[in-house]
């Protein structure tokens, strides 16, 4: 389960606001809030905490292990491609 530091940084890489997030998730801003700052409400609150996560999700953050090495916050993000110059690069490094 992500914890409320995982929560407030995926917050914050979106720049969004507590507002923001509540209307993205479809829940309450005290929700957010309580969320963020309390790891054991996500807990009580699991229907809540689900919503936020599966909006963060949305925007290609994932929050919680699933299968990662590491915990913390996974941008997935495709990168874009590179544009083409007609100029071959030197990856010889």
């Amino acid at each position: 389960m992500a914890s409320s530091a995982q929560l407030r940084a995926a917050r914050a890489y979106l720049d969004w606001t507590m507002d923001r997030a509540a209307e993205a998730a479809g829940i309450h801003r005290r929700t957010v809030i309580r969320l963020e700052c309390e790891d054991g409400y996500a807990e009580r609150q699991s229907v809540g905490f689900k919503r936020l996560v599966a909006a963060y999700r949305a925007q290609q953050i994932i929050l919680e292990g699933e299968g990662l090495a590491v915990v913390g916050v996974l941008i997935t993000a495709p990168t874009p491609p590179a544009a083409d110059t007609g100029h071959k690069r030197d990856t010889s490094l």
